[in-house]
């Protein structure tokens, strides 16, 4: 297996229990869900007894799933962002004393591939790249190509 670019979960609004889908490799309990509050730009860690994720894993390159929400936290926070991210573990479970090395070489690899593009992620949004996002059912969509009257941290900090 290889590792494609890694093409981040979109934010989310929350309408109902989901699915939500993850279209991207990941390993289990490796998903860590936000709520992101955009106005006082805050974002806060969800429990994981408040979703679960079918399936656990789904470490190949076709690997996708779907996060599901718990009824009732979904129904309190309806209508807020949900941010998905994948926090791979950085580690080499690999000992490569017998048997099928090349195998389990290249899913060490895969796993570290993927913790670096966690990490690219997490540094293009502190340098303030926007993530990419799903808008609401019958919302306006904004023009992506008209980004005349925004600017990023990166460039206020010329300014």
């Amino acid at each position: 297996m290889t590792q494609e670019t890694f093409v981040p979960t979109p934010i989310y609004y929350i309408s109902g229990i989901g699915p939500y889908p993850v279209e991207h490799p990941f390993q289990q309990d490796s998903l860590r869900l936000y709520l992101s509050d955009s106005v006082a730009e805050t974002e806060t860690a969800i429990d994981i007894a408040n979703f679960t994720v079918t399936p656990e894993a789904s470490p190949d390159e076709n690997g996708r799933g779907d996060v599901y929400l718990d009824s009732a936290f979904a129904a309190e926070n309806d209508g807020l962002q949900l941010v998905i991210e994948r926090a791979t573990p950085i580690e080499n479970g690999w000992e490569g004393v017998s048997g099928a090395r090349e195998a389990g070489l290249e899913a060490q690899l895969d796993r570290l591939t993927q913790a670096t593009q966690d990490l690219s992620q997490r540094l293009s949004a502190a340098a303030g790249q926007p993530r990419p996002y799903v808008p609401l059912s019958g919302a306006v969509d904004v023009d992506a190509d008209n980004t005349d009257d925004f600017i990023t941290a990166f460039e206020a900090a010329l300014l």
